[in-house]
């Protein structure tokens, strides 16, 4: 190698390829094209749907928040009642999204990148709607 010995290889020079799979080092050959067939029919991964769904649920109770502010709602407990639907539907994501992440670690490993995600108090979903 110190004598240029790698200047001759073909490839030199251009760019590596696009797919990620040439550089997973412990991925096997039949787990990259299931991994490729997956990605080119748009089928996604539970927890990666569910966490799509969490923010837009969580979205929702900060929404509400900022419309009962501009309708004039100002103590906490109204406040607090605005987000109540709201709220409860975002715990209930909170469950689908945990437990679709569990499914899936189990599933592709405990590599996965995605974590369990807790609620947000109403003192951190007020403090966003008021931002």
């Amino acid at each position: 190698m110190a004598e240029g010995g790698d200047k001759s290889l073909k490839g030199q020079g251009l760019p590596l390829g696009d797919r990620q799979e040439h550089q997973q080092a412990f991925a096997d050959a039949g787990t990259n094209a299931l991994n490729r067939a997956c990605k080119d029919a748009g089928i996604k991964p539970a927890s990666i749907t569910a966490a799509e769904e969490l923010r837009k649920a969580e979205e929702l109770v900060v929404n509400a928040l900022k419309y009962a502010i501009r309708k004039g709602l100002s103590s906490p407990m109204e406040l607090e009642e605005a987000a109540r639907l709201p709220r409860e539907a975002c715990a209930a994501q909170h469950r689908i999204y945990n437990t679709a992440l569990l499914a899936d670690k189990e599933v592709f490993g405990s590599q996965w990148p995605l974590h369990q995600r807790a609620q947000p108090t109403f003192e951190e979903d007020l403090a966003r709607a008021r931002e």
